[in-house]
């Protein structure tokens, strides 16, 4: 795919951007896990942290080793893009699910419910029972991502249960006469 030269510095400003929001979000998150304690810590550290660590170095590969402005990329960067593409919109679907697991342990649900029985009603996204038990400015918050975590899951759920997400080895440009 060829980009515009406005369009690659436009990616590149949002890889930088985006790289620096991972940073201040993993250094705050482990700064304050020191002070947690079992579900918490966990879903802080092992699932959010870890999971925007996979995001970055995904974000990484695409940018040094795919490098939007390249044309045509060899087998074997893209068999090993094709990895990183799927790695990445997994961790970008299941941050959500460590983020739900957090404030569930935040707000202290395993002291007033059997969570393997409320498992399934955990999660930011059309779990209104959940939303009962955290804070009324989450869900106000999460409803702004709506269309966000749709795209996401229509790409999330073929990717898990069907067929894996692919980059295009190549493409050919026809310019009419």
């Amino acid at each position: 795919m060829s980009y515009s030269e406005e369009q690659l510095n436009e990616l590149y400003r949002l890889r930088n951007e985006y790289e620096s929001r991972f940073r201040d979000i993993q250094e705050k998150v482990l700064t304050l896990s020191v002070k947690m304690t079992g579900g918490l810590r966990e879903h802080a550290v092992y699932g959010i942290c870890r999971r925007i660590s996979n995001l970055s170095h995904c974000l990484t590969f695409f940018f040094d080793s795919l490098c939007p402005g390249k044309s045509v990329l060899s087998d074997n960067a893209l068999a090993i893009g094709n990895i990183h593409l799927h790695a990445f919109l997994v961790n970008c679907s299941g941050i959500s699910d460590n983020i739900a697991w957090f404030l569930a342990y935040h707000h202290k649900l395993d002291e007033t419910e059997d969570l393997d029985k409320f498992k399934f009603n955990i999660g930011l996204f059309g779990k209104k029972k959940f939303t009962e038990y955290i804070t009324p400015a989450v869900p106000k918050k999460v409803a702004e991502f709506d269309d966000w975590h749709q795209h996401i899951k229509s790409f999330r759920d073929p990717t898990a249960h069907r067929v894996p997400p692919y980059l295009i080895p190549y493409v050919v440009l026809y310019r009419a006469r």
